[in-house]
């Protein structure tokens, strides 16, 4: 099957999924909605969306790896579509910054500061297949 097959473009509500077992595999496929990625993961495992648009990035030579996820605020990543990716973190009392990075070493500031109330950041016009990294920071006081 042809990564573009495996790909969620020219599918709306199309989401790449990716389920971990218990022993730490991970497998990714394309499924019709987050609703059904999410509605039943391996026993004792977990899924979780892939930010990838096509499982052919999230698991390159049959590797697949996970979205960043951190403790405090429970942040996930996922591609709406091809050109865009949807940032959320649990908090929306807490207002964040956001940068982003193809490179997880430079890093640009796509979110400076939230509003409270508000949890979610789409960030948009970005490039097909490419990969992005996020960083969430809470701001201190706010």
């Amino acid at each position: 099957m042809s990564c573009a097959q495996r790909s969620v473009c020219g599918k709306p509500d199309y989401v790449t999924c990716c389920r971990t077992t218990p022993e730490g595999t991970t497998t990714c496929a394309i499924r019709r909605s987050a609703r059904v990625c999410l509605a039943h993961p391996p026993k004792g495992g977990h899924s979780y969306l892939s930010p990838f648009s096509s499982v052919c990035d999230a698991c390159p030579a049959g590797v697949c790896t996970s979205t960043t996820t951190s403790t405090t605020l429970r942040v996930s990543v996922m591609a709406e579509d091809c050109r865009s990716i949807l940032v959320t973190w649990s908090n929306p009392e807490v207002s964040v910054t956001i940068g982003r990075s193809t490179n997880n070493a430079t890093w640009t500031t796509v979110l400076s500061a939230s509003r409270v109330g508000e949890a979610t950041f789409l960030d948009t016009d970005l490039q097909p297949l490419t990969a992005y990294y996020y960083r969430v920071t809470p701001l201190s006081g706010r």
